[in-house]
């Protein structure tokens, strides 16, 4: 058996074992003056219009965090996603903002996505997280965006996994 076709048997296997990974900004550490979130889960979305726009996540329960920080520009590429997130909480401003040190990606349109580096090479197309997934993205899309940190909903049934639907996170570094 191939050294290749091994690591995909074995990363399918491994596929769906784990909750989603949480992502974490670098370097982090609690600002001046805050205190620590206990975490909290909700939508994110965009309020107001360009250039003055706000990130937010809303809570189910109806309460409203403006998000900053690091990972802020993901998030921003997450509207509509239900996230769980964790940071450095400021609670004297309205809305209260949350610098957000780290998040997980719950749900995009009902389906819990994977979130990770893209690599491709002669071994195909694969999607970097700890349980690493062999990916099939028939439209080729995907391809174009090798280096980039993504998200991807995929069908797990197939190997590799067929792509269903997919959002850029980051550009992949120069």
């Amino acid at each position: 058996m191939r050294a290749g076709t091994l690591s995909m048997l074995l990363a399918a296997a491994c596929a769906g074992t784990r909750g989603p990974e949480p992502v974490r900004a670098p370097g982090t550490h609690m600002a001046q003056g805050g205190t620590m979130s206990p975490g909290t889960e909700g939508v994110v979305y965009l309020a107001g219009n360009e250039p003055g726009t706000v990130l937010s996540l809303r809570e189910d329960a109806g309460g409203t965090h403006r998000l900053a920080g690091l990972l802020a520009d993901e998030l921003r590429r997450l509207t509509g996603a239900r996230v769980s997130v964790v940071g450095t909480a400021d609670s004297t401003t309205y809305p209260p903002v949350i610098r957000v040190t780290e998040y997980v990606v719950r749900e995009i349109d009902g389906r819990r996505p994977w979130v990770g580096e893209l690599r491709g090479g002669s071994g195909g197309l694969w999607l970097l997280t700890p349980d690493s997934l062999a990916l099939e993205e028939p439209t080729g899309r995907l391809e174009t965006l090798a280096g980039a940190k993504v998200w991807v909903v995929v069908d797990t049934a197939s190997t590799p996994a067929l792509v269903q639907s997919f959002g850029l996170l980051r550009q992949a570094a120069p």
